[in-house]
Parts: C-alpha cells; structure tokens; sequence
C-alpha cells in the first residue's frame, strides 16, 4: 500500500476516534499518539547525456525544426521551468544570457551555452519572417505555428513527440530538461548553491535533492584517489 494511502487511513481513524471521545465522553483516543508515515522523497526523473543528445539528433528542417531545436536547447541550457521559457521575448536574451521572471515575481539571471546560441542564432532569421502582428507575438521568442507566442501546453506535447522520435522510452516532459540540467550540473562539479541560484529555488533543501547523483561521482573519486580503495570492487564501496 502506498504511504498516502497509509497515512490517509490513519488520519480517517484518528479522526473517527477522536469523535468518539467527544460524543461519548471516552476517557482516551487510541490513536491520539499515532504519528503519520514519513514519506521519503521521490527523486526526479532525468535524461542521461546520451538521451540529451538524441533530442539534438533529430532532423530540425524549417521554422518549426529550428523552434524546435532552440527550445529544447534552452531548456537544457537554462534549467528554466517551462512556463519561464514561454514568457521569454526578445529583448529578455542578450549576450548569451536571459533575465528570467520565477515564482514569486522574483528575477534571476540565466546563461545560454554556446549550442543554445548557435540553435538560437538559426531560428530567429525564421522567426522574424513568422511572427504574427499582434504586440504580443512581435515581443515573444519562442512561436507556434501561427506565429502566435509557444504555450507551456504546446511544449509539453512536443517534448513527448520529440522523446519518441529519438526514442527515448522513459517518460519525457519539459520538467525533465531542468531536472537533467540540475543533475549534470552537479555531477560535473558545480556547488549546490549555485545551483540554488541557477534554479531559482528559494530554500537550499529544494535544490539539495540534486544532489543523489553525485553519490556515484564520489564513489568513484574515492575509489580512484585513497590509497587502499583502488582495485577495490565496485560493490565493496
């Protein structure tokens, strides 16, 4: 049975009990002491390098290939939650990097690597030539096919249309880039307080489930570095 499922329950009885001993005047309640169950947090989902690049794999022919590749290269580069990435305009992006409004109304600073630059670079000759009239459209920098400003709901279907085309068979959706972002970013080293301020979190504990990949990285620095963990067995440590 799941935790919430046990901890609805034991909340059910409680209550019922504690009724009792209201209406009929019982002396205690059994369950008054009863503590629900701790849940454990579950970990996010995320894409390993390989699955990052077979997004990139996919043919990107056109406005609608080139959007495609921009998006998806944003959002791997920036960590940006999807409702961030459609409010991007033009004039939010420069210099490769992005001025990003989060939760909260509170503005944090993002950076375009040099593949989201360059995706970037080819998409907006075919933008400008897409873009409808509207004061709305000519501002945003992502577009959908009727060159109105992309919406969170049309990324999240091209995120699966594109996790089948590179046949990536875990489920896949705009979620998944920041959480990939996070994780890569620090499995490769970065401090978790940066990673706090790339994300935008408010509280450290947020971005610190980030951290469990890492586990494995230090694993193996150890192992590679301590003079008598080398040659040890991987199930040793």
């Amino acid at each position: 049975m799941a935790l919430a499922s046990i901890n609805r329950r034991l909340s059910a009885i409680k209550g019922y009990y504690e009724w009792c001993r209201r209406k009929f005047r019982w002396a205690v309640n059994p369950f008054a002491d009863s503590k629900s169950v701790k849940r454990g947090r579950k970990l996010p989902g995320y894409l390993t390098y390989r699955e990052i690049e077979s997004f990139f794999e996919v043919p990107s022919l056109g406005f609608a290939g080139l959007r495609n590749r921009a998006l998806f290269e944003l959002l791997y580069s920036t960590g940006c939650r999807v409702g961030e990435i459609c409010s991007f305009n033009l004039s939010d992006v420069l210099h490769r990097q992005a001025v990003v409004r989060g939760k909260g109304g509170r503005e944090r600073m993002v950076f375009i690597g040099a593949k989201a630059a360059a995706a970037l670079a080819e998409y907006l000759p075919h933008r400008q030539a897409h873009a409808a009239e509207d004061p709305d459209s000519q501002r945003a920098l992502l577009l959908n096919l009727k060159g109105k400003r992309i919406t969170s709901r049309g990324v999240y279907y091209l995120t699966r249309r594109y996790a089948e085309l590179a046949n990536v068979v875990k489920k896949v959706t705009p979620h998944t880039f920041r959480h990939s972002f996070a994780t890569h970013l620090v499995d490769e080293g970065a401090d978790i307080r940066t990673a706090q301020e790339l994300l935008g979190h408010a509280n450290l504990s947020t971005t610190q489930i980030y951290t469990h990949t890492g586990i494995e990285q230090i694993k193996r620095l150890y192992r590679l570095s301590h003079p008598h963990a080398r040659g040890a067995k991987k199930s040793e440590v």
